[in-house]
């Protein structure tokens, strides 16, 4: 699925390198005694150079990524920061200045992103899919939700039309693909 929400939203790509991949950013647990007793939702704007994605329960050290506004940090939970490293961030005082009016306004006009599976394609597309995976059937059936009607894939690969079949279907263990969108060459 990530695969193919990255071949049709290409600025996805770029995000998920810039989280995932070796330079820039990473990830840091770290406890901060001058947030204990404050909602999430409180602390959000309390680090300048780090933005807080979740928390480790220090009880349970289970791992919430973005827990909800209101849950309430305790003294022996641990933040989960996004930061380009482990000292170069720390705890503001509370203020920040407010850069737009309009955030989500502004959101939209930068990304130009309004959801992978919302925005539809208006002109038929011909794509290539080159090789083969044991998920094609779910790829095949990811890309049915999000090109227009009349769209070709092409599939480029060593296997033969026949096995393909079987492939697809899983030895009969998977549905027939019925496509509305798509139609495969």
């Amino acid at each position: 699925r990530l695969m193919i929400q990255c071949t049709r939203e290409p600025e996805l790509s770029a995000i998920l390198e810039n989280l995932l991949g070796f330079d820039g950013a990473e990830f840091y647990f770290e406890k901060w005694k001058a947030v204990v007793g404050k909602t999430f939702g409180e602390i959000t704007c309390r680090f300048d150079d780090a933005v807080p994605v979740g928390v480790k329960v220090g009880a349970t050290n289970s791992v919430l990524i973005n827990p909800k506004n209101s849950y309430r940090i305790k003294p022996d939970d641990a933040l989960l920061f996004l930061a380009e490293d482990n000292d170069s961030y720390s705890v503001n005082d509370g203020t920040y200045q407010q850069k737009f009016n309009d955030i989500d306004k502004i959101a939209s006009e930068v990304c130009n992103f309004q959801g992978f599976n919302k925005r539809p394609r208006l002109e038929k597309e011909k794509l290539l899919f080159c090789g083969w995976r044991r998920d094609m059937y779910d790829m095949i059936m990811q890309l049915e939700r999000c090109v227009a009607a009349g769209s070709e894939l092409w599939l480029f690969n060593t296997v033969p039309a026949q096995e393909r079949i079987e492939m697809l279907s899983d030895n009969g263990n998977k549905d027939e693909l019925e496509l509305k969108q798509l139609s495969i060459k």
